[in-house]
């Protein structure tokens, strides 16, 4: 009887101590038994340390805590690496902190790579996704449901050249990943030492997780596995909230830029037959002038709009890309265009209609 292949998990943890025992436990209920789960204490001050050196008591085999030198938090992406580093498994897994798996997850997802030939490096899945620390408080995830759903399985299916394009098909307007963190399981050797994850200060914000999936798209394919297999914890502190509610279409413009310019830097060797990247890469003052299009947009996610402050922003990356006028031009007709639907929608507008209209019958009442 052959013995079962081995899996790295790793799990960055800092200040987790509310929900790091769901997130181990959930790795040692799983049906696959044969892993071993390395736990990164990035700095914790609370009582996060403490709860992993319990697990590790209790399966000493399975579970082992690493941290960094003197304790210092070098962030997520130094976190990852370090599990890298120590991981012996044939397969790794990622799992962050504040989220869980089901019990399933890895025997779903090794017998689709046992299906699949050797181009496939990353099988990723759905998730279920829950608020605050209530797992049992779920709601519907956009894009794992009905047709969105075989969208996503025809995109991801392994078939040659389809992951580079299928993960940078969204309009530079959205802020949305594929890939949900806590689901891939890649292949060990889709990661040599050359390949890591890449954090801030070379990436401007906590795009890594991003980042490692569009290099990893440029070496091997991906398969998608329509069944949720991990719990997705959204939380007010969590990086992806946070970034959607403090940021506009130009922070994401500007950090999305400067993820290109880091992806072709790092993977650029990689990328000369993967057209899909390269033609975007020569239009990217086209993702200047979709921006333009959500000057401004009520109502919408701040992600979504371009305050009136953040214009000189769009304007200086108008000018790195040499379409100043263009751009001048898009945000003052959005604007106007803007301007004059309020004026319509407001009581005021009565003034300026003909007498007689529903307008001045409205502003006189």
């Amino acid at each position: 009887m052959s013995v079962p292949v081995l899996v790295s998990v790793v799990i960055p943890a800092f200040n987790a101590e509310e929900t790091i025992d769901e997130a181990i436990e959930s790795v040692c209920s799983q049906t696959h038994t044969n892993f071993e789960c390395l736990v990164i204490d990035d700095g914790s001050t609370d009582g996060t340390r403490e709860r992993i050196r319990r697990w590790q008591e209790k399966d000493p085999h399975r579970i082992r805590l690493l941290a960094h030198p003197n304790g210092e938090n070098r962030g997520t992406a130094v976190s990852r690496n370090l599990g890298l580093d120590h991981a012996t498994g044939e397969y790794v897994a990622f799992l962050d902190a504040d989220d869980a798996w089901l019990e399933r997850k890895l025997e779903v997802q090794l017998a689709t790579f046992n299906d699949a030939g050797p181009q496939v490096g990353m099988v990723f899945s759905g998730t279920v996704v829950c608020r605050a620390t209530a797992p049992d408080k779920l709601r519907d995830v956009p894009g794992t449901d009905g047709e969105d759903v075989q969208c996503l399985a025809q995109l991801f299916s392994g078939v040659t050249g389809s992951s580079l394009e299928s993960l940078l098909f969204r309009p530079a307007t959205e802020f949305i990943n594929w890939v949900p963190s806590p689901t891939p399981l890649i292949r060990r050797s889709y990661l040599p030492k050359a390949i890591r994850f890449i954090g801030p200060p070379v990436l401007r914000t906590q795009f890594e997780d991003y980042l490692m999936w569009l290099i990893l798209s440029t070496q091997c394919e991906f398969i998608f596995v329509p069944e949720r297999l991990a719990y997705y914890r959204i939380h007010p502190h969590q990086f992806t909230s946070s970034y959607q509610d403090r940021s506009s279409a130009v922070d994401y413009l500007a950090d999305t830029l400067n993820l290109l310019d880091v992806l072709q830097n790092r993977a650029g060797n990689c990328l000369s037959s993967r057209g899909a990247f390269l033609r975007l890469l020569e239009k990217r003052s086209k993702l200047i002038l979709t921006v333009t299009r959500h000057v401004p947009m009520p109502l919408a996610r701040r992600i979504n709009t371009i305050p009136i402050t953040h214009v000189p922003r769009l304007l200086r990356l108008a000018i790195s890309e040499r379409i100043l006028l263009k751009t001048i031009c898009e945000v003052a007709y959005r604007y106007l265009r803007y301007t004059l639907l309020r004026c319509r929608t407001n009581r005021l507008y009565g003034w300026f209609a003909s007498p007689g209209t529903s307008a001045t019958r409205d502003a006189t009442q």
